[in-house]
């Protein structure tokens, strides 16, 4: 039998397609692979990431905490509360109008051409005053006169300096005061709080009004009101609730408990508006029990503590609310007072001097 010779390049002419598509296709896959792996491969850390995941120092701040809290002031509202002429005769000016505010130290309406004044005193004018007449309702109005702007000391004696604030005040309105010898009391209208809000006013220019008519209808008296659901965790201390730009004190409960701040709160616009539009008349049966009202408060320390504000990182051997930081490699037991958006605040056990805690804190020594 007789062979063929074949030479070199005729092999390598009849190298299968199929072959060469597999070759392509390696050569292909290597060129993604490497591609892929480079575009995968992880990159370096940032250095600030580095060093806030491992150990190191970082430094510390020092922050008032008031631990302030977003809660519900259950209000229930009492009687309708009025303003009364204290004199008789007739309506010569009247600028009170419904859903405006009436200020101490002013007057918004006149009787017989004289000016009533508004007073916000602890205890109403009941009498006329003369020098050397002593009492409570001095004391009132001393202090009034005082928030007012006078240079009058409360003491309880009406002095001759007590006197001449009240003709400065009554000679600013009008009056001709300068002969005064006594308060006279049937000037003076009584409000409950500095600032009050005339829902309506109950008289116009020419009505003929006797002592004790009615001049104008108030926002509801506040007859009691309540914190509701006081978290457990906190901080001990004097509390107080924001509202609106009354700050008012409250007792261990939560609960309002002094007139005068039952009255303050009466005429805040938050209150005015949970009654419903301030008309006086309340959302009786919105509100829950006896017509009770909702108002949202800041409810906080009255006096915010000092605290030392450090990465959560920082602590170890946490217990309820005792913990531990480090500083230079010294442990210091601390206090948890609180936490707000990744900080802590917590508060030395002993008095130190801490500007940097590590947060390498594994194998840490005991700090108590």
């Amino acid at each position: 039998m007789a062979f063929r010779r074949r030479t070199p390049g005729a092999a390598r002419r009849r190298i299968p397609g199929r072959v060469s598509l597999l070759v392509a296709v390696g050569a292909a896959t290597l060129s993604v692979g490497l591609s892929i792996g480079v575009a995968i491969a992880p990159a370096s850390t940032p250095a600030d990431i580095a060093r806030s995941t491992g150990t190191g120092t970082v430094p510390v701040s020092s922050q008032q905490f008031a631990d302030g809290r977003q809660l519900s002031l259950a209000v229930a509202p009492g009687a309708q509360r009025t303003l009364a002429f204290p004199r008789e005769g007739r309506v010569t000016a009247m600028s009170c109008v419904g859903g405006g505010e009436l200020a101490s130290g002013s007057s918004a309406v006149s009787v017989n051409d004289e000016a009533l004044i508004l007073l916000a005193t602890g205890q109403p004018l009941w009498r006329d005053l003369a020098v050397g007449d002593k009492g409570p309702d001095v004391s009132a109005l001393q202090a009034e006169l005082a928030r007012l702007g006078h240079d009058v000391v409360a003491d309880g004696t009406l002095g001759r300096g007590s006197l001449s604030a009240v003709r400065a005040l009554a000679k600013g309105l009008g009056h001709q005061s300068a002969d005064w010898q006594t308060v006279p009391a049937d000037l003076f209208v009584w409000l409950p709080a500095p600032v009050v809000t005339a829902v309506s006013c109950d008289a116009q220019v020419g009505d003929q009004v006797t002592v004790g008519d009615p001049l104008a209808t108030l926002t509801r008296a506040v007859a009691s009101a309540t914190v509701q659901a006081i978290p457990a965790e906190t901080v001990p201390g004097e509390r107080v609730i924001a509202v609106d730009d009354a700050t008012i004190p409250v007792d261990a409960n939560g609960a309002v408990v002094a007139e005068e701040s039952l009255r303050i709160l009466a005429d805040t616009p938050s209150y005015r508006s949970a009654l419903g539009g301030g008309q006086g008349q309340g959302q009786q049966d919105a509100g829950g029990q006896d017509g009770a009202v909702t108002v949202s408060v800041d409810f906080r320390l009255a006096e915010p503590v000092a605290t030392l504000v450090v990465p959560p990182a920082a602590l170890y051997a946490i217990e309820q609310e005792d913990a531990c930081i480090l500083s230079g490699g010294t442990p210091h037991a601390v206090r948890l007072i609180g936490s707000q958006l990744g900080k802590t605040f917590v508060q030395l056990v002993a008095p130190a001097t801490v500007t940097r805690v590590d947060l390498g804190v594994r194998g840490a020594p005991a700090c108590r």
